[in-house]
């Protein structure tokens, strides 16, 4: 008998095996602490860089929507930057959902609005939002065609859409593969992914203009919690693994600042490294013709 996403999360929340994935996922028992720590993570940092330069709104401020929103992390963080939010989840979980939301708004003040819906059906009017979020969202869609048709028909035109951190698999059998090592999964069989060529089609068939994928090596947005300096430290490791006689420090501070260099690796990795399930981001726009 599989167990509903809340319950799945209380018990790997339990499990001294996947506790700190939960905590890395911001799924705590606390929700207020999860959402203040993903504000200021590096994540919401390029995810509020990049609204800011995208938005062609002339609403002050913007409208949100954020689509699946979960316990509401991603809404507080938008909210607390000045932002206007709707935050649409089906569920009403106290850690995964619409009350754990509740409880964020409650214990900071936080201003956004808690709506409930699923993404494939938005009880929202036509044109009625200037930028549509979706964080781990698209793969669990019952028809992500659907889903792609009503985050467009919501959107004003010229209004932008990001999707962050979507599963994609590559070949025959990677979903398998997926989804037998996913731990959330095996508690409540709900996971999913899809194809690369698939997400693009869907959104693009939905009516979208100006799709960029991106790779998982491509941004933070997908492998956070690991930060960039992280990152860095990672790389200049396992390149001087390979060139013993050269320390980490010297791949740190010197070669990976060669123009160029970082930009070579991610697009290296990313071919070499595709793992079934990996987290890709989408960014598309709503034509304003």
């Amino acid at each position: 008998m599989s167990l509903s996403y809340e319950e799945a999360t209380i018990a790997l929340m339990k499990d001294d095996k996947y506790r700190q994935l939960m905590t890395d996922t911001y799924l705590d028992a606390n929700p207020t602490a999860a959402a203040l720590r993903y504000k200021d993570s590096e994540e919401f940092l390029e995810i509020s860089g990049r609204l800011s330069r995208e938005i062609k709104s002339k609403e002050s401020p913007p409208l949100v929507l954020d689509v699946g929103a979960g316990n509401g992390v991603l809404s507080f963080a938008l909210a607390e930057l000045g932002y206007r939010v709707i935050a649409l989840e089906p569920g009403d979980g106290a850690i995964t959902g619409r009350a754990a939301m509740r409880t964020i708004r409650e214990t900071t003040k936080a201003q956004f609005e808690i709506l409930e819906g699923w993404g494939e059906d938005i009880p929202l009017e036509d044109s009625s939002v200037d930028i549509v979020v979706a964080r781990q969202v698209l793969h669990h869609a019952r028809s992500l065609q659907k889903m792609c048709a009503e985050i467009y028909r919501v959107l004003k035109k010229d209004g932008f859409f990001l999707a962050l951190r979507e599963h994609v698999i590559f070949k025959d059998g990677d979903l398998d593969v997926f989804l037998a090592n996913h731990p959330m999964h095996r508690l409540t069989r709900g996971e999913n992914a899809y194809s690369l060529p698939f997400y693009r089609d869907c959104i693009e068939s939905a009516g979208f203009s100006d799709l960029k994928a991106y790779a998982f090596w491509d941004t933070v947005m997908n492998y956070a919690p690991l930060r960039k300096d992280e990152i860095d430290a990672l790389w200049a490791k396992n390149l001087s693994k390979r060139l013993p006689f050269l320390p980490p420090v010297f791949f740190e501070s010197f070669i990976l600042k060669i123009f160029g260099v970082k930009y070579a690796l991610r697009k290296l990795l990313n071919i070499l490294l595709r793992v079934p399930g990996i987290p890709y981001s989408f960014e598309a726009r709503k034509s304003s013709d």
